[in-house]
């Protein structure tokens, strides 16, 4: 939790309003998110997600599978509902979504639809 802190409040200082993690009710930390997402320049947080990259939390065994999987389902998500150009993620489950496709008119809609879905979501075991 220690280290989750300290990579929100570096994001912060380098310019991008970040909450503090929590703890969900089963332990587990949920990271801090990027406030006002949609207000920030993709380039800005870019450079705070660069600048802080050593406080980054260090996940534990399969959490990493897990976060490209649900990132992967939301590409999907946002793609089925009518974002057609968002895309998939790279392998460490980033996505750069380009400014043009945040300027769709579907994203706004969207967005909170794929966020509440992924919550739900459970991948199928391999």
């Amino acid at each position: 939790m220690d280290q989750a802190i300290r990579y929100a409040q570096c994001v912060r200082s380098n310019g991008v309003p970040m909450s503090d993690p929590q703890l969900d009710s089963a332990g587990n930390v949920q990271p801090g998110r990027p406030q006002d997402k949609d207000s920030l320049d993709a380039a800005a947080i870019a450079r705070a997600q660069q600048q802080c990259r050593q406080y980054e939390p260090v996940a534990p065994p399969g959490l990493a599978e897990l976060k490209l999987e649900l990132s992967r389902e939301f590409s999907r998500c946002m793609r089925a509902h009518g974002v057609e150009h968002f895309p998939d993620p790279e392998n460490d489950a980033h996505v750069e979504v380009p400014l043009e496709v945040r300027d769709d008119p579907e994203y706004a809609q969207a967005e909170p639809v794929c966020d509440e879905h992924v919550r739900q979501y459970t991948p199928s075991p391999r």
